[in-house]
């Protein structure tokens, strides 16, 4: 499963793919703290998706694309995550 990463500030944002526990988790989002060299979990995004692009402008990661893979449809929907509030909000869909 391909994941995304991006930074924004002093962290690392890891979008699908595998998390902690080593489960399947195409919606999750894991953040790699670098001045504490820790992990947590982010929230999860609404769409699941794999093959996905990350872009971070200012304190928000947009989440657009993914897929396809056989349980997954390609996904237009664009989801964006303020790293600040830790909020996920729909923004307006890809061209089909």
């Amino acid at each position: 499963m391909e994941s995304a990463y991006t930074t924004a500030g002093d962290e690392i944002y890891m979008i699908a793919g595998y998390g902690e526990t080593g489960k399947r988790n195409k919606n999750g989002v894991e953040v790699y703290d670098t001045k504490t060299d820790t992990w947590t979990s982010g929230p999860s995004m609404p769409t699941a998706r794999h093959g996905l692009a990350a872009p971070a402008i200012g304190d928000k990661i947009y989440v657009i694309g993914g897929g396809p893979e056989p349980d997954i449809p390609f996904a237009n929907a664009v989801e964006v995550l303020n790293v600040g509030s830790n909020v996920v909000t729909t923004g307006t869909p890809s061209l089909p």
